[in-house]
This record gives structure tokens, sequence and C-alpha cells, in this order.
């Protein structure tokens, strides 16, 4: 009855530690896709002084077309919150967040949207593959050159179906400072 006890305990182990491993791989792959991803999207903006033009109401362009072409050649799909992407690069400060939602750009596929409405309407918004968001920085005077960089968040979640638990995670990356950016996004009202 000893040994029989023993096995059991044992094979539950075992069982525990497979589950550990499979769920690390399974992270360390997905991690791996949005890290890959953030560095095609940093360079590609870097090498195009930014997101590019706006036509209408969204950006389209060789920009949006590298970085699809990317996303597809790593088949990632994983999609999350710009809200909560701008609540970490504004130190949750929903106030500055919202008087900065003109600077952040939610992208799916091919169509990319800048957040014109109120913090709160794209607090409810729909999820993205990617955000960039414009950190302009300061001019001098009137004569100096205009810079900005970017923050770009791309996401990747896990799924436990056993116990119901789904968690959403980003990584982040920045620009360089671009000077004379090329970009659509509105101006800052502050």
């Amino acid at each position: 009855m000893r040994e029989a006890i023993g096995a059991t305990w044992i094979f539950g182990i075992v069982i525990v530690f497979i589950v550990l491993f499979t769920g690390y791989l399974a992270f360390s792959v997905n991690y791996a896709k949005a890290f890959t991803i953030k560095d095609k999207i940093v360079d590609v903006l870097e090498k195009y002084n930014g997101p590019g033009k706006r036509n209408s109401s969204s950006f389209t362009g060789p920009v949006l077309d590298e970085i699809n072409a990317g996303m597809k050649s790593i088949r990632y799909s994983s999609k999350g919150s710009c809200y909560n992407v701008g609540l970490e690069v504004f130190e949750n400060d929903k106030t500055k967040l919202q008087n900065r939602s003109k600077t952040i750009m939610g992208v799916t596929n091919a169509t990319a949207e800048v957040y014109a409405n109120s913090a709160l309407t794209f607090k409810q918004s729909k999820n993205y593959h990617y955000c960039v968001i414009r950190q302009q920085q300061d001019k001098l005077d009137e004569k100096s050159i205009g810079f900005s960089n970017y923050f770009v968040a791309t996401f990747f979640s896990m799924h436990v179906e056993i116990i119901n638990l789904h968690l959403n995670f980003f990584v982040t990356g920045q620009t360089k400072n671009i000077s004379y950016p090329v970009d659509g996004f509105l101006s800052f009202e502050e």
C-alpha cells in the first residue's frame, strides 16, 4: 500500500512539472514574437521618420505595409488595449492621458487609428495589434528643430483554460529622436 501512494505522488509531481515546463515554453515563444515585432516596428519608424502621412481618418503607406509583412512572417496575431499602454506611459495619470490621447495610435492589420476622442471613449475601444505613442520634445524656440520619438507597445497573452485564466502583457520600446518627423498625428493640446 505504501508504494502505491508513493507512485501516485510521483506521478502527480511529474504532471505538475510537465505543465509548468509547457507553460514556460508557451510564454517564452509568445514573448519572443512580441519582442521581435516590437523591434521591427521601431526599426521601420526610424527608417521612415515616423508612421507616415494620414489619409482621411487612417494611416496607409509603406510603413504599415512593411510592419504588416513582418507580422505575417512570424505569425503575430496578439491584441491588447492601447488604453492600458497609455496609462503606463503617462504613469497612471488619467488627466494627462486624456490630454495626450490624440498622440496615441492603435493599429490592427493595415488600419491605424489615432484617438481623437477623450480617453474614456478609447478605454472602451477595441483591442489592437500594437500601439504607437508620439512623444514630442519641446522646442527651445521657433528656429530650433522639432524632435519626436515614438513609444511602441506590442502584446502577448496567456490563456489557461483549465482555471479560466486570461493574462495579457505588453512589450515596450522607444525610437531614437527623429528630427522633422513625418506623421499625421494631431497636435498636442495641453
